[in-house]
């Protein structure tokens, strides 16, 4: 295999206290931003509310310390707009100090490792079933489609504020008081107040955002060099069925421009209480028989 041409693997994991593991799979087709930071979080409540049938009325999220995929007013945005909608009461938003980012989560990938440089994973397949043989309870593996990733930047810049020094704090709040959404900052955990103290930060223009313009994001296909690829892997002839896996996965069709239908919508984005197990089911059949 050392001639062979080998695809890029980025693996992004979520773990949900009581709730779930989850690893997610991604080939450079998406850049490693927010948008598919936004697209895993809503994949992950999906799955929750899926199972157990509710959301807890406050989300507490940590989150490494990136600005380009995490800790920017593309989150804080969406992070707000699920507070406005009524989907969370309340939704505490925390990241560690630089050069003391060992978190629980950790001990996942530390596992995905382990197990790794130790056992071959030729395929996709393969990398997927060595995953959930790595670690205990075993995650949920998944390869991220075009369907489930989200332009969620070019949806929410419109009505965001300019933002700055929004980087040196490591906690941030958001809220609804008497019908305004409250977003507030510490700078450390053990701060006794949270900032401004007196008032909160402006994070919309306005609040006139309609779930129905988010689109769907392009892969960027061309960037995986994907003919050099299935080549190589067709000249495996002992992995014929994951040949198969490579020209469903990577031969993805093409993306839709127009904007989501309102059905498709509230199957990401809805109302409180139109989250439910069979409207955020990826692939119901309810989406594909909406008209636009």
């Amino acid at each position: 295999m050392i001639n062979k041409a080998l695809l890029k693997t980025h693996i992004i994991g979520g773990l949900t206290h009581g709730h779930g593991e989850y690893a997610y799979l991604s080939f450079g087709e998406f850049p490693q931003d927010s948008n598919l930071t936004l697209s895993i979080l809503l994949s992950i409540l999906n799955n929750i509310n899926r199972k157990e049938h509710r959301l807890p009325d406050t989300l507490y999220l940590q989150m490494d310390n990136c600005s380009r995929e995490n800790k920017n007013k593309y989150v804080y945005g969406v992070l707000g707009y699920l507070v406005l909608k009524g989907i969370f009461r309340k939704v505490r938003l925390s990241f560690l100090p630089v050069g003391h980012t060992h978190e629980d989560i950790d001990q996942m990938f530390s596992r995905f490792s382990s197990y790794l440089n130790k056992n071959d994973a030729v395929t996709p397949g393969e990398l997927m079933e060595a995953l959930r043989k790595s670690y205990s309870p075993e995650p949920d593996v998944h390869v991220l489609e075009q369907s489930e990733v989200f332009d969620f930047k070019a949806w929410i810049e419109p009505h965001l504020e300019e933002m700055h020094n929004h980087v040196a704090p490591k906690h941030f709040i958001f809220k609804l008081v008497d019908g305004s959404l409250v977003f507030k900052y510490k700078y450390w955990a053990t701060d006794p107040k949270w900032e401004p103290y007196n008032s909160s930060i402006q994070l919309f223009t306005n609040t006139d955002i309609s779930p129905t313009t988010l689109q769907s994001l392009v892969p960027n296909i061309s960037a995986l060099n994907l003919s050099q690829v299935v080549e190589d892997i067709d000249k495996l002839t002992d992995y014929t069925t994951e040949v198969q896996v490579y020209n469903g996965v990577y031969r993805p069709k093409a993306v839709s421009q127009k904007p989501l239908c309102e059905g498709d919508m509230v199957a990401v984005l809805p109302e409180k209480d139109q989250f439910t197990a069979d409207a955020l089911r990826p692939g119901n059949e309810r989406w594909a028989n909406i008209n636009c």
